[in-house]
């Protein structure tokens, strides 16, 4: 549904999306991410990264549950999330064919 629901993503690389249209909004939603690199918890269980993201303003804030390489971990981070925040509101617009943004 365009108001909440879940992408499923094989390429570029593989995502599960799951999100949320914020209340009031059609451009706002929250998103729990998940990907091959994902954090494990002590009991196995894989933890999401998850982020609230304004599609019409590129405006993402995030809690980033990925496996981070050694180095440039901030650039990466923030590399990561810009593409995952991307990448799901042109899925997102596609998909619902709507110019919400």
């Amino acid at each position: 549904m365009e108001k909440y629901g879940y992408f499923d993503v094989n390429k570029p690389e593989k995502y599960v999306f799951s999100y949320a249209r914020a209340v009031g909004s059609k451009t706002e939603f929250g998103v729990g991410v998940t990907t091959p690199t994902q954090a494990m918890a002590d009991n196995g269980l894989v933890v999401p990264t998850a982020f609230f993201i304004d599609c019409k303003n590129q405006r993402v804030s995030f809690n980033l549950m990925q496996e981070l390489p050694a180095e440039h971990v901030e650039k990466w981070s923030l590399e990561t999330m810009a593409y995952q925040a991307k990448l799901f509101c042109h899925l997102h617009k596609k998909f619902f064919k709507h110019s919400n943004w």
